[in-house]
This record gives C-alpha cells, structure tokens and sequence, in this order.
C-alpha cells in the first residue's frame, strides 16, 4: 500500500500540511498496511482501522478514512484493484464548530477586506456584517432592490418566503456608494 500511497502524494496538488497530516496518519494508523498490497487489503481491515483511530478523536478517524479511500481509488484507477473495499464504510458525522471574529482581530480582518483586489468580495463582507443578512439573500441582492436615500435594503423574498426590508447603517451606505457600479451588474 506504501507504494500507492507515494504515488497519491506525488501526483495529487496537496498543501505542504496536508503532507504531512497523510505521513502522520501513515505513520500511526496505517503502518501496518505499509507493505501489504492493495489486494490484500480488505473491508474489514479498513473497519479495524477506522475503529483504531477513532481512540483519536472522531477528526482523526474520518482523515484515516479519507486517505485510505483516496489511496484506493489511485489502486482503481491503476487497475491494481477492481473496486475500492473503503466504500461503504461512512465517516462520522461532525458538528460544525462555530467560529467567530474576535474584537481583536476585527481590525486585520477589516484591513484584509480592504485590500482585496475582489470588489464582489469586498462588498459581499461588508453587506453581510453590516446586516447580518444570509448569503443567499446577500449573493441574489439586485441594485433596484437598494435605496440609499432611503437607507433600506427590500429583499424580495426570503427564506421563509416573506419579504423583508432591511436597514442600512450610514457605514455600510457610504460604502455601497463607492461600489464600482455599472449597468451589467446586478
């Protein structure tokens, strides 16, 4: 498996961390595997595995799986094996860890947003902290739908299939007066 393994890291576009996350996991829970080859390795094997990282963490055992399922999809696609033994076997279900902007790092954040040379970008962080609006209803957000005189924002439709007017802060108008309009954007 060592060897398929040296091809997917090799040949794949990979972070410089994720390198070295796939060594660590080769390294703790796969070592085993190192020189046994693809056909050899089986369903229950992967369960074996999977159920020894989970003493890691949920994170940890999920990563495990994905490699593994990565690597033998390499071994497909080489033709070493017919199908991969990893599917199938589902990976945990994780919680989504909330994370927020501190006060101490709003300042760099906003300095960030700033020199972002994207002005969609720019405008779709603005509009979204200024008023807290979802993204879909900031994404489909149309310049007939604005009245900055009036200081509002009308969203037509929402989630719930309501419309919605929503106030703008002075901030966030000045800002939008400076967004590079023109008659093809929206």
């Amino acid at each position: 498996m060592k060897e398929v393994y040296d091809l997917y890291i090799n040949h794949q576009k990979l972070k410089d961390s994720s390198k070295i996350l796939y060594k660590g996991i080769m390294n703790n829970y796969l070592k085993n595997l190192h020189y046994i080859h693809v056909s050899n390795i089986r369903k229950e094997d992967i369960y074996k595995i999977f159920n020894n990282a989970n003493k890691g963490g949920k994170y940890s055992a999920n990563k495990t799986l994905k490699l593994i399922k990565a690597i033998l999809n390499i071994a497909v696609e080489l033709e070493l094996i017919e199908k991969n033994p990893a599917n199938g076997i589902k990976i945990h279900k994780m919680q989504a860890r909330d994370r927020y902007i501190t006060l101490e790092e709003m300042p760099r954040f906003l300095a960030a947003v700033e020199e972002d040379k994207n002005p969609y970008l720019k405008y779709f962080v603005y509009i979204s902290l200024y008023t807290a609006a979802r993204r879909n209803n900031v994404l489909s957000m149309r310049w007939e739908n604005i009245k900055l005189e009036e200081g509002v924002w009308y969203i037509p439709e929402t989630k719930n299939r309501e419309s919605q007017t929503v106030p703008l802060i002075n901030l966030l108008i000045e800002k939008l007066k400076q967004y590079p309009y023109s008659s093809e954007s929206e």
